[in-house]
């Protein structure tokens, strides 16, 4: 067997024990930021709904429409600017 596919295979590199394919677009990248940014725009969406239109019968469909529009464009901009904020954590931590 190949060596690389030896390392795909098992998935580790055995010298650095790091994942073979670090960076990857895996979902298990996406997932903390799918989570966090369909919670933060459910959370808000339900709030602005509130605020500027109060609750009606219509709310709860309304507010699932909004937060669907909504995290269908935060998430990949979250996802893309990831990198980015996390460098600039690192700097104002430091």
């Amino acid at each position: 067997m190949h060596s690389s596919n030896r390392l795909l295979q098992h998935g580790k590199n055995s010298k650095s024990q790091q994942p073979a394919v670090v960076g990857s677009k895996s979902l298990a990248s996406m997932l903390p930021t799918m989570i966090s940014s369909g919670i933060i725009t459910l959370v808000v969406t339900a709030v602005m709904r509130v605020v500027w239109l109060g609750v009606d019968s219509n709310f709860l469909s309304a507010w699932m429409e909004a937060w669907l529009i909504t995290w269908s464009i935060t998430f990949p901009v979250a996802y893309m600017i990831k990198p980015v904020v996390n460098q600039l954590a690192r700097k104002l931590s430091t």
